[in-house]
Parts: C-alpha cells; structure tokens; sequence
C-alpha cells in the first residue's frame, strides 16, 4: 500500500469552508465515516458520538463526510425532508439531533453500489435526491485504491478477502434487534 496517496493529503474542504480539512488528523487514529441525515442510517451519528466521547483527544477523532448517495427526499423526515445540500447542514442535524461534537466536511460523492438506486426507489445511476450520481470524491477513491491493494495483498497470501470473516461475527445489537436473523431468512 506504500504506493498508495496518503487521505490526509487529500484536498478536502470541512463543512464551514476550512481547507485542507483532513490534514488536520495526521498522526491520530481517525474514524472516517460516511454519513447521512435523517433516514434509516442517521442513528449511526448516536454511535460515533459515542466513540468520540470515550476515545476522542490528541490520539483519536471521528471525522464525518457528509453524503447524499444513501438517503433523500421521501426516505428524510422533518425539516430535512428534502435531504441536505451542504456539509454545514449535515454537521448541524447531527449536532441539533444527536448532539455530535466531532468533525464534518464538505458534502461530496461517494461510490454508491447499484443497490442504493433500487432501495431509494430512483432511476439507476441517481442519488437520494434522485440527482444523478456525481463523479466519486478523490477521498473515496483513494480509499478505494488502499482497499483493493489490502485485497490483493490477502489474495497472494492465499487468503480469499470475501470469506475472510464470513459466519465468524455477528453483531450483538444487529442480533437484538432480529436483522441478523431477518437477513438470514429473507425476510
């Protein structure tokens, strides 16, 4: 992977306008999630806000990148029903809603899989807003290019990346609350 652009190098702005956003958290431990507002995934930002205040400091920080490509209009509820348009209004539902502290950028394109057009009931190729799919933001591929060099490394070890951690965990929250066995019998 030492071939591969460091993230901290990417030029990435924050969600109030700041450059260079991610250099920042050079040489801490940084939790780099995608987020989104108000649908079904938002209550990931009650989790990261969790790990923030336990693990958070000089060594380790959340760092949420906004997005629209998993949720939007008629899947939003409330004043976001609409989706968001910004990073700044990302940061400031997660802090009106789930009190985050932690860090935001700038709203840019992820690397949706196919999937999320059919689950968002839009055309193919279209995002939460049913706005087509932007060209990926250079942090996603990048993050992407380190993953597929991870994967090729496991492959000439012998190692099959895809069954690596198959059947070997399973939430105990997912479990909780029946995905785990919904999932497993197609319901």
């Amino acid at each position: 992977m030492s071939d591969n652009k460091s993230i901290y190098d990417i030029e990435l702005n924050s969600a109030d306008g700041d450059s260079d956003f991610l250099e920042q958290f050079k040489n801490k431990v940084t939790l780099v999630v995608n987020t989104t507002v108000g649908c079904g995934n938002a209550n990931q930002l009650e989790v990261l806000q969790k790990l923030q205040d336990i693990y958070g400091g000089d060594d380790f920080q959340v760092v949420a990148i906004p997005t629209n490509d998993y949720c939007g209009s008629g899947i939003t509820k409330g004043k976001w029903a609409q989706g968001i348009t910004c990073g700044a209004d990302s940061k400031k539902y997660g802090e009106e809603t789930y009190n985050t502290t932690f860090q935001y950028s700038e709203m840019v394109s992820s690397i949706p899989n196919s999937g999320v057009s059919e689950q968002l009931n839009v055309e193919p190729g279209h995002n939460g807003l049913g706005q087509p799919n932007k060209e990926p933001h250079e942090l996603y591929k990048t993050i992407q290019a380190h993953q597929n060099s991870a994967q090729d490394k496991l492959r000439s070890l012998g190692i099959d990346p895809g069954n690596m951690f198959k059947d070997k965990y399973i939430s105990p929250w997912l479990s909780k609350v029946g995905f785990y066995q919904r999932s497993l019998h197609g319901r």
